[in-house]
């Protein structure tokens, strides 16, 4: 019995046409050239998440924390707001995470001109806060917190040519709020490379991606690998989650 190839599923020409134009070889991002070019199709890693971005809440500054509560000039309050360590990690993270899954993102951009993914880097990637108001469980109030997970989404414009991908958003992100205020992580590893791991809580395949480090791939019960999304999936970002 022959193993079915990804494009063997594919039974619209177009998306095959698609694919084949996506190549091979996983594209490599560079995040700066990324948003510039990009920022009228909405790309805003920088923009809300770079590491130039001051951490803590001021008066009348554009802030990390103060996302949380809907300071100006952010347009309104989020559960989750986080900033990248530095480009180097935010470049490192990103073009790991589409080398090591370009196959599944090829496949998405050519059926849905959208991939959304969630890693874990297994050491520290980014830092920010989260509300431990949401939900209403209790008064708003942000808890600062290290983190080593993050998401990325990748779209493919529908009509262009050639077929040229571009990272709309890519954030460091937590799979829990916090009710307490994060402890800094212990930085260490043997480990260069990356490696599969499995929730610990379902025994579920979850494309956890650990590099850098020895922590583990689970990232906790009720979390979820957001792989596949609609063309919908920018705005549903922005109910609250911080994207």
């Amino acid at each position: 019995m022959f193993e079915k190839l990804p494009v063997d599923v594919m039974t619209d020409s177009w998306e095959i046409l698609r694919y084949d134009e996506l190549g091979d070889e996983a594209p490599e991002f560079d995040l700066i050239r990324n948003d510039l070019e990009h920022c009228g199709r909405g790309a805003h890693t920088l923009d809300r998440h770079g590491p130039d971005i001051p951490l803590r809440r001021t008066a009348g500054a554009k802030t990390i924390e103060g996302r949380i509560y809907g300071d100006p000039p952010w347009r309104g309050r989020v559960s989750r707001s986080y900033q990248w360590t530095d480009l180097p990690t935010l470049n490192y993270a990103v073009n790991t995470y589409v080398r090591r899954r370009w196959t599944v993102i090829r496949i998405d951009l050519a059926r849905r001109h959208c991939h959304v993914g969630l890693a874990d880097a297994g050491r520290l990637v980014g830092q920010g806060y989260d509300s431990t108001g949401v939900l209403g469980r209790g008064p708003e109030r942000a808890r600062y917190r290290e983190v080593s997970q993050f998401k990325v989404c990748i779209r493919l414009p529908p009509k262009a040519d050639p077929a040229v991908p571009f990272i709309l958003s890519a954030f460091p992100w937590s799979s829990r709020l916090s009710t307490d205020a994060a402890m800094p992580r212990e930085l260490h590893g043997r480990n260069s490379g990356m490696r599969w791991g499995r929730r610990a809580d379902s025994g579920r395949e979850e494309a956890a991606l650990c590099f850098a480090g020895e922590a583990s791939a689970s990232t906790g019960r009720g979390s979820r690998l957001w792989r596949r999304c609609s063309p919908r999936c920018h705005p549903a970002a922005r109910s609250g989650a911080g994207c």
